[in-house]
Parts: structure tokens; sequence; C-alpha cells
């Protein structure tokens, strides 16, 4: 991707579903034909714990809120990750001689949303520096450990590396990157703490530290309410990023690991407040909060995508204090609710850093994918709770926890303003959609010629032409992320016949926009949004990666 190396404003995440009419997608699409693929990723351990390979369908039974399915589509994603062509090195990075060779880059002012070129299911995994709540001091530590797994694991396995802290969601590497990148990338990377962070994970006493010059110590019940709200704050930043994560992996077909190198923040905190005066937004009675809702929601986008998160303690081995001393410490539980909800695994106090990073890449490694069809109607709206079996004795399975069905309503003027207006300031580029552009600059105008591919389009026939409607989104934006202009909207229908339906299917559906540049403008969105079932896809192209003619 073209723009891999950009880094956004924390601007709010999109909040979309995907949708599939034509062939096989994520697990827990939202679908609005008349038949669901559900996919479920499965991790199988033996009695060690250890990944056993090897299992066949008749080696597994998928239960639908406690109604056996009919297992329709399986592979393991060891075996599916050998024939896969490697997504092309981001501008400029080393090249690791030792590792696969990857494809080859883009053509010039070419670019894509995709992360892999003819994407095949497996072996996806993404490692998540989170600097916004882990303190400074634990950082170095964290990256090297990081750096250490990374050069056990074998070349053929797609890693990319993204780094968060308060300032927002960085693309350090892209899935896929070489192995000298990623390594090179963890010497350096670093990000700024948050105000407020756990007080028992810097080495300095807060009342000292110069990110706590506002917040005052623990022991003042005021401080303590300013405390509660920056960890509020940063928890809602987190989930925000986890939810950006999800629609820029959801086009990765299989199972993905997100690996979150973290200390985390609290499930929930309560303080109370006995100083004279309080801060606008809390009481002076006390203050509590507990992020269920959008916590479910993250659920909810992580699941859809099958995104399975693997928490690992940036403390590393550690004792965790007395929450009832200080409940932002209390951490722990909150990884293990990420963990157990997507399918992933948590791994603190007696697991190192570079043990939990590298189990959680191997169990991407050594899992499979169990697909089953099942009807869409309006009594499957909601939440479907997922079972897995394992008919050969002696195996624990580990998976997400179930997928979601949206009501077959038609979206609401309203609904689609808001899903496009989050796509287009989206943390990252939503890639439930393929786009790809070819770009020509002359002067202050821009000629895009679009590709897209027709099955993730759901076009449907009707007599002997198929049709569909997209929107098409385009917003310059400065540097700093604001509007340049106003964002231009623009329906395009399509009408084909058979053969030009079949010859989009080996080319794509193509066609041109030319656009006039606004001052000041340095990057452009595009946005593709399937009408009406509501599917985005989102590219974000740098302009000055684009030649003038």
């Amino acid at each position: 991707m073209n723009s891999s190396s950009m880094k956004l404003p924390l601007l709010a995440a999109a909040a979309l579903s995907w949708a599939l009419a034509q062939s096989p997608a994520p697990s827990g699409v939202t679908i609005r034909t008349t038949t669901t693929l559900v996919q479920v990723g499965v991790v199988a351990l033996d009695a060690k714990r250890r990944p056993v390979e090897g299992l066949k369908k008749e080696d597994f039974e998928v239960l639908d809120n406690g109604k056996p399915q009919s297992i329709a589509v399986f592979y393991g994603e060891r075996t599916a990750g050998t024939r896969r062509a490697a997504p092309a090195v981001p501008p400029g990075a080393p090249t690791n001689r030792a590792a696969a060779p990857d494809a080859p880059p883009l053509p010039r002012d070419t670019f894509t949303n995709q992360l892999a070129e003819n994407p095949a299911p497996g072996r996806y995994s993404v490692i998540l520096l989170d600097w916004s709540n882990t303190a400074f001091n634990n950082t170095a530590s964290a990256r090297e450990q990081a750096r250490a797994a990374l050069n056990r694991l074998s070349p053929e396995q797609k890693v990319g590396l993204y780094s968060f802290d308060r300032f927002g969601l960085q693309v350090v590497n892209e899935v896929g990157s070489s192995r000298a990148a990623l390594s090179e990338s963890l010497k350096t990377v670093i990000g700024k703490p948050s105000p407020c962070y756990q007080a028992r994970l810097s080495i300095l006493d807060d009342r000292y530290d110069d990110s706590m010059a506002n917040c005052g110590g623990l022991d003042n019940p005021l401080a303590r309410e300013v405390v509660t709200f920056y960890v509020d704050q940063r928890t809602r930043a987190t989930l925000r990023v986890f939810e950006a994560i999800s629609a820029h992996l959801a086009g990765l077909p299989g199972r993905k690991s997100l690996i979150w190198i973290s200390a985390a923040f609290p499930r929930q905190m309560e303080l109370r407040s006995v100083g004279p005066k309080s801060i606008s937004g809390l009481t002076m009675g006390g203050f509590h909060f507990s992020n269920d809702a959008i916590i479910d929601r993250a659920m909810r986008k992580l699941n859809n995508a099958d995104v399975a998160v693997y928490p690992v303690d940036a403390r590393g081995l550690t004792v965790m204090e007395d929450p009832r001393r200080n409940p932002d410490n209390d951490t722990w539980p909150t990884m293990d609710e990420f963990a157990g909800r997507t399918g992933g695994k948590s791994f603190y106090h007696d697991n190192g850093l570079d043990v939990g990073i590298q189990a959680a890449i191997e169990d991407v490694e050594a899992s499979y994918t169990l697909g089953f069809y099942a009807p869409q109607d309006s009594s499957r709206a909601g939440f479907h709770k997922l079972s897995v079996r394992a008919l050969r004795p002696g195996l624990t399975l580990r998976y997400k926890e179930g997928y979601y069905v949206d009501a077959p309503a038609k979206i609401t003027k309203d609904e689609r303003k808001e899903a496009v207006a989050e796509a287009l300031t989206g943390l990252m580029d939503a890639t439930q959609i393929p786009i790809d552009i070819k770009a020509t600059r002359r002067k202050n105008t821009l000629k895009l010629r679009v590709s897209l591919r027709s099955d993730a389009l759901a076009l449907r026939q009707k007599g002997d032409r198929w049709q569909g409607t997209v929107e098409f989104v385009t917003r310059f934006a400065k540097e700093d992320g604001s509007e340049s202009a106003p964002p231009a909207s623009r329906r395009i229908e399509f009408n084909l016949t058979q053969r030009s339906y079949e010859a989009a299917q080996q080319r794509g559906l193509l066609f041109s926009r030319t656009l006039e540049m606004p001052a000041k403008a340095a990057s452009l969105r595009v946005l593709v949004r399937n009408d009406p079932s509501g599917e985005i896809g989102t590219l974000t192209m740098p302009l000055k990666d684009i030649a003038t003619n």
C-alpha cells in the first residue's frame, strides 16, 4: 500500500459491516442476500497445550445457537499459507534475502487497499505496540523482546507492525513486510505515553513525573478523579483503534491475530471523591465508568473480521498491585476478556514477552477455518453463539464467541451519512471492498481509473442483466487531516450484459473520474459504498506520491 507509512490523526474509527453474495468471506460477515457463509477460526491444542496439525473436517462439529451445522468449507492455515504470494514491501524498506521473495512492487502511480496479492487464508498477524496504555520505561524491553520473537519465526509468516500512542495510530510496517524491515523498525519506534497512565508502571513517583504534572499524587482524591477521566479517554481511544484495525484486516481471508503489546486498561473503575470541588463531567459523590457498550461494539467488529486478540503484558514478569490500592493496575482481567471473546490467548506474569509474541503468531499458523452456510431472515437477526466440538479425544479448542447478523431492513439516510462520514475520517483504510486505482496528475487536475471487484459488490441478476449501484465519494485532506474541500459524492450504476459481467470477473469493474485538486491538499481518500447493502471500502493516496505529467 502506498499509504502504509502515513500517520493519521486520531479520529472516529469506521463502523462498517462486510457483505458478500458470490464468494467466501471473513467469518461472521453481515450478508443481506439469501444465505450467509459463516467462517470460524479454530486453534486445536493437545493435552500439553501444543497446537495440533493434520486435523480433518470430520474431527470437528459446529453449532450455531446450539444447532449443529454442516461444515461446507474447511482448510488448515499451514497448508493454505504455502500457496500465498507475499504482498509488496513498502517503498524504501530494506529487504531480507533469507526470507521468501516479496511480490513485485506496484506500478508507478498505482494504489490499492488490498494488503496481499491474491490473498489466501492463513498466517496473517499484526503486532500492535500500544504506548498509550504503557509506561515509557517498559517500551524499550517490549521492542527488544518483539525483535527476538520475530527472529525465530519462519519467513512464510506474514507479520505487520503498528503503533498507537495518544497522537494516533501508525502503520509502521504493513502486513507482509520483510523481516529485516520489521526488525529495523523495532529498534527505534517509540510513542508518546498518555497523561495519568498507571502509577505502578512508571519508575518515577506520579507527583514528580512530568506526564503527571497536572494530575497530582494518587493520595489526592480530586487527582484520582482526573486519573480516572484520562483512563476512560484512552480506553475509548484504544477501542476505536481495535475497530479500525478490524476494518483494515477484514479483507484478508481466514483467521488473523492481533498481538496487543500493552499494559492494557482496567475493565472498570470506581473512585470516590471527598474534595470540595470536582471537574466537569465528574460528580462529587464519586465517579464510575464501565465501558460495556463500546467494548461489546469492538468485540463485534473483531469477531466479524475474524481477528483474534493476543494481549501480551508490556511489563513482562511482574506482580500486580492490589487493585483496591490502585484500580488502574487491575488490567489482567481486561486482557483475559479480550482474548477469550475473540479466540486468542493472554500472556502475562509468568510468560516472557518474546514467548507470548511467538506463541500468538504460531497460533495462527496452526489454526483451522470451518465454514457453514446459514439462511438469512429476520428471525436470525442479532448475536449468534458459536460452539465448536472436537470429535477426536484429548483436544482443547479455542475460537471466537460468536457472530452477528443485521436485520434485513433498509438502511436509512442518516445511517448512510454516518457510515460514510466515519469511513472518510477513519484511522485506517477499510478493505472490505477491494479498490485499485491508477492516478495521473496534470497541474491541479487528477484523473483516476478505478477498478472494483465484481464479486465484492454483490451485483444482482435481473433478466439478462447484472445490476448494482455504488456510491463513489472523494475527500481531499490537508497534512493535519482536516478537509481542504467538502467531500464530493457520485452514484455509479452498473447494468452489465452476461458477457460484460464475465469479463468484469476477470479484470474488474472499471470506470474513470476526473477531480480538481483544492489548495493545500496533501492526500485524497476514495470511498466506495455498495448500495443499498452498505458495505464500504476506502483507499488513501498521498498526492506527493503521484507524479505530475
